[in-house]
C-alpha cells in the first residue's frame, strides 16, 4: 500500500494537483509502517516474521486465450491450499502457519502481467505460483530477478523458459515442475515409432514459440530414429477453417499427423479432418489436454488420438484416488492436467518451505533449488541445475473423447 501511495505522489506532484491531501496520506502511512516496523524481522518486509500466515501469490491466465489452463491451475491450487490449511497448515519452523492466497487475473496479456506481478511483489507474498504459458512465464522470471521473490511455473513447456535472454544463465528464482518441449517432442516421435507410424505429416501452429519449438525437436528425433517426414503444413493461431490444408494432404502416403499446438485449433483440425474422411492417427502435445477438445471436436472425432501429459485419470494409486474424489467433490467435474499441476504445485512450495523452516523468500528460494523426490499426483521429480524437474512422461489414447489407456514413454531407449 505504501508503495501505491508514493506513486500516486510522485504523479499528483507532476499534475499539481491534490497535493496536501496525499501529503497527509503518505504521512499516515509512514507512521502506520513505522510502528509496525517494530513487530516485524529485519527482513526487508518480504517475511511474513512471528505472524501465523503465509501469503502466496497467485499469478495465473482466468481470462484471455489461455483461460482454461490458467483456470484449471487456480482450482487445484485452492484444493491443495484448502486442504493444507485444514490440516493445520505449514510447519514452518515448529510453528504451524494457515497459507492465505491473493489470486489475481493476468488476462493472457503481457502487459497485464507485469502489473499483477508487481502487485502481488507489493502486496508481500513470499512467493508467486505462476503463470501457465511459457511467453508469460519468461516474463515472470525476468521481474524475480529484480523482486528477489521465488517464482514457480506449474506448466511452462518452453526449453528456454528458466534461462536469461543469452540462453544459458539460469533464472535464479525462476523455477518449473513441468518437463520441457524438447523432452515431450521427443518422446512423441518415439511413440510414433513405436506405434509403427513412419510417415507423418506435421500440420503447426507457426505463430508460437510453445509450438515451433515442439515441431523442431519432434522433426530432428523422428528423422534419427528413421521416420520420414512427408510434409509440413502451418496454421495461425485464431484460424478456424483448416479445410484447404486438409483436402491437399489427405490423398497423400503417410500413418499419421502430429499436430504441435493447442486445443483451440487443434479441436477444429481433428473434427474437421474426420469430416473430411482423414480416420489416421492423430498426435499432440499436452496442449490437447483440455475438456473444450472434446466440447469442439465431438466425442466420435476423438478416437485414434494420443497426446502427451503429465497426467491421466486413468493412472490409480492412492494419492490419484484420493485426488480425484477431492476435486470432483469440490468442483463437481473430473480434473485435466493443469488442475492435477496446480495441486502439485501448491505442495510443492509446502514441502519447500518446511523444508527450508522459514518463510524467508531466500530461503524457500534455496529450498525449491535444492529439492528431491517430491512426490505428488503427477509423479515424482527432483530439481535439476536448470531449474526443471526431472520426470516422467506418459502417453494418453483416446475413445470416444474419454482417455482410453495411458503409457509411460523411455525416451532414452
Amino acid at each position: 500500500m505504501n508503495l501505491r501511495i508514493w506513486k500516486m505522489l510522485k504523479e499528483r506532484i507532476v499534475m499539481g494537483k491534490g497535493f496536501k491531501k496525499l501529503m497527509a496520506m503518505a504521512a499516515v502511512s509512514a507512521m502506520t509502517l513505522t510502528t509496525l516496523a517494530g513487530c516485524g524481522s529485519d527482513d526487508g518486509g518480504k517475511s511474513n516474521g512471528g505472524g501465523d500466515t503465509l501469503k502466496w501469490g497467485v499469478n495465473y491466465e482466468q481470462s484471455g486465450t489461455a483461460a482454461t489452463y490458467g483456470t484449471s491451475h487456480v482450482e487445484g491450487i485452492k484444493l491443495a491450499v484448502k486442504e493444507i490449511n485444514a490440516a493445520g497448515g505449514v510447519d514452518v519452523g515448529g510453528t504451524k502457519k494457515k497459507i492465505e492466497l491473493e489470486i489475481k487475473d493476468n488476462k493472457t496479456d503481457d502487459t497485464e502481467m507485469p502489473q499483477v506481478y508487481n502487485t502481488l511483489v507489493e502486496d508481500g507474498n513470499t512467493v508467486i505460483l505462476g503463470p501457465a504459458i511459457s511467453s508469460l512465464t519468461k516474463q515472470a522470471f525476468s521481474m524475480a530477478e529484480e523482486s528477489k521473490i521465488p517464482t514457480i511455473s506449474a506448466s511452462a513447456t518452453d526449453d528456454m523458459a528458466t534461462f536469461k535472454a543469452d540462453g544459458k544463465t539460469v533464472q535464479s528464482y525462476g523455477y518449473k515442475i513441468c518437463y520441457s518441449d524438447s523432452f515431450q517432442g521427443n518422446a512423441v516421435a518415439k511413440a510414433a515409432m513405436d506405434k509403427g507410424f513412419k510417415k507423418v505429416i506435421v500440420y503447426a501452429d507457426n505463430s508460437s514459440d510453445y509450438a515451433k519449438g515442439l515441431t523442431k525437436v519432434f522433426t530432428t528425433k523422428f528423422k534419427e530414429l528413421g521416420g520420414t517426414i512427408v510434409g509440413t503444413e502451418n496454421y495461425q493461431k485464431g484460424d478456424k477453417d483448416f479445410t484447404s490444408i486438409l483436402t491437399k494432404i489427405k490423398n497423400k502416403d503417410f500413418n499419421a499427423i502430429f499436430v504441435p499446438g493447442y486445443y483451440e485449433e487443434a479441436s477444429q483440425i481433428i473434427k474437421q479432418a474426420r469430416e473430411n474422411g482423414i480416420d489416421k492417427p492423430i498426435l499432440g502435445p499436452d496442449g490437447f489436454d483440455s475438456p473444450k477438445l472434446k466440447e469442439v471436436a465431438g466425442a466420435k472425432a476423438l478416437n485414434n488420438v494420443y497426446f502427451t501429459t503429465h497426467f491421466s485419470l486413468k493412472e490409480n494409486n492412492d494419492k490419484i484416488s484420493n485426488f480425484l474424489k477431492a476435486y470432483k467433490d469440490e468442483y463437481g467435474k473430473e480434473p485435466d492436467t493443469f488442475a492435477a499441476l496446480g495441486y502439485d504445485l501448491a505442495y510443492f512450495v509446502k514441502a519447500a518451505t518446511e523444508k527450508a523452516g522459514t518463510d524467508d523468500p531466500e530461503k524457500v528460494n534455496t529450498a525449491i533449488a535444492e529439492y528431491k523426490d517430491f512426490t505428488g499426483v503427477t509423479g515424482t521429480f527432483s530439481m535439476d541445475k536448470d531449474h526443471t524437474p526431472i520426470k516422467s512422461i506418459k502417453l494418453v489414447s483416446l475413445k470416444d473423447g474419454e482417455q482410453a489407456s495411458v503409457e509411460n514413454v523411455d525416451v532414452t531407449k
